[in-house]
């Protein structure tokens, strides 16, 4: 995305899986934005392992603060 910067990617789903997506994301050089999962705890958890993403119950309501590219 050249002079845009990094993607900033959403993450759905905070189990397993949504833990190695995050960490892909990171590696890639993109900003994991917003982890979603209906566990409250488990999306807030994971959303402190990156700096600035925000933790949400619903896909809706992250998608509706924008600033996600993926």
């Amino acid at each position: 995305m050249s002079g845009r910067g990094p993607v900033r990617a959403a993450i759905v789903g905070a189990g397993l899986m949504g833990r190695w997506h995050a960490r892909a994301v990171a590696h890639a050089g993109s900003i994991v934005v917003a982890v979603i999962d209906a566990d409250a705890a488990r999306a807030t958890a994971l959303a402190a392992e990156h700096p600035g993403a925000r933790a949400s119950a619903t896909l809706g309501v992250a998608t509706s603060a924008g600033g996600i590219d993926a």
